[in-house]
């Protein structure tokens, strides 16, 4: 293919040349970034990172911290999982993620743990809901004759632990989307992470409720980040 007209003193590319100058310097460009990652997994970067994050933190602030991870580490894809409770934890414990953002505050043992914020929790139900007229702090014997939707474990780490929990009839669910849901849509009460629920209360859709099962102030919940051990020589980081 004829890459250069040369019926001038001075050679000039063709369309074709022109066309295949520009392929070629994306080629160039590939290969140099090839070469660049080559180097990188050479040296120790990873790949691929699993992230395990409580499905009950801010996505704000999840969103934040992946737009820098994203900036400083263009090359290595994520494998993000959203859990509950302690299946964060045991989900990192068994090796299959290497960072977990997690809720509670026991863990399994072989894993750093490292307190990086806080978030609170606050009892609702639909405005629709009985409960929902009663004003003041309602006695654990009225929250009883109600149901309450409880968050559980899938994992054996916290199984059987119950939090705030009033002790009467239940509807156990697995996912916190699935209790925020049927909240709102008044089968039940229950807890969920205030900046959850702010959009609700502000519009009337839903109320805090005060009562036996939970202190007059609302509960704040420690958020940990989990990784395992890393060991150098005798060193552990």
């Amino acid at each position: 293919i004829q890459l250069f007209d040369r019926t001038s003193p001075l050679p000039r590319l063709t369309a074709a040349g022109r066309e295949l100058l520009n392929r070629a310097r994306t080629v160039v460009e590939d290969v140099a970034r090839m070469k660049d990652r080559a180097t990188e997994l050479a040296g120790g970067a990873q790949p691929e990172v699993s992230l395990a994050v409580d499905t009950a933190f801010p996505m704000e602030a999840l969103l934040s911290a992946l737009a820098h991870f994203r900036d400083a580490f263009p090359n290595v894809s994520l494998r993000l999982f959203g859990e509950s409770l302690g299946a964060v934890a045991q989900r990192v414990a068994d090796g299959e993620c290497e960072i977990g953002i997690s809720t509670i505050p026991t863990h399994p043992a072989g894993l750093m743990v490292r307190r990086i914020a806080q978030m609170e929790l606050v009892p609702v139900a639909a405005r629709t809901h009985p409960l929902a007229a009663l004003a003041g702090s309602i006695p654990l014997e009225v929250l009883r004759e109600h149901v309450q939707i409880v968050l559980t474990d899938r994992s054996p780490l916290t199984e059987g632990v119950q939090f705030g929990v009033a002790g009467g009839k239940a509807w156990y669910v697995a996912d916190l989307a699935a209790k925020h849901a049927l909240i709102q849509a008044g089968f039940g009460f229950g807890s969920l992470p205030t900046h959850l629920v702010r959009n609700d209360l502000a519009s009337g859709a839903m109320v805090a409720l005060a009562g036996a099962p939970w202190p007059a102030e609302p509960v704040s919940v420690p958020i940990f980040l989990v990784h395992r051990e890393i060991k150098i020589g005798r060193a552990h980081v």
